[in-house]
């Protein structure tokens, strides 16, 4: 996972540098965006059901907080994962998720 102002999954490789791997075992990510206008991608070996945005890494709040669902293109599988993209840009921060695997 990890920020870039690639559009094009043509333009991504798995390898690229802005990719940091995460455990998928793991119930939250913070992700580091440091600079503004970029996109999320993310980069799994299994379909995504929902990516969800929270200020609150706690398990109550996952389910009851007024944290909201990224918007993500479809999966496209490309070099053996499946492949999102944040529908828009990213304004700069951290940002908390957590992801719902299908």
């Amino acid at each position: 996972m990890g920020f870039s102002p690639k559009e094009d999954i043509e333009q991504v490789d798995p390898s690229d540098d802005f990719l940091v791997e995460y455990s998928a075992k793991d119930k939250w990510y913070a992700l580091p965006n440091n600079t503004r206008a970029q996109y999320l991608w993310i980069f799994s070996q299994r379909r995504i059901h929902y990516i969800k945005s929270t200020d609150d890494f706690s398990e109550l709040a996952a389910e009851l907080s007024s944290g909201f669902r990224v918007p993500m293109t479809d999966a496209v599988i490309h070099g053996g994962y499946y492949c999102y993209r944040s529908a828009a840009p990213i304004l700069d921060g951290t940002m908390n998720i957590k992801i719902k695997f299908a």
